[in-house]
């Protein structure tokens, strides 16, 4: 087993991984990072960003991946629909 390091930038900031977690190939450590992103997306959500990335490193701090994650909200609202031009027809 490998450990292998975590780090997310969410809303332009970075926050490193210290502890690592144990896996057992860079394989298995990008999978891991994969199952992780809806939760970074949920947070990222509540700031203004939408945009998450783990950067993965191995213990010698060398980045052997890079998993990125985007949400894109499209508010709608029912006067957008109307808002044809005078001429438009269907």
């Amino acid at each position: 087993m490998a450990r292998f390091y975590f780090h997310v930038r969410s809303n332009g900031v970075l926050a490193e991984d210290s502890r690592g977690v144990n896996c057992k190939d860079a394989r298995t450590a990008c999978a891991f990072a994969v199952t992780k992103m809806p939760r970074y997306l949920r947070a990222a959500l509540k700031e203004t960003s939408t945009h998450v990335s783990t950067q993965i490193c191995d213990d010698q701090g060398k980045t052997i991946a890079v998993v990125r994650g985007t949400v894109t909200v499209e508010r709608w609202r029912a006067a957008s629909f109307t808002a044809l031009s005078p001429g438009f027809r269907s």
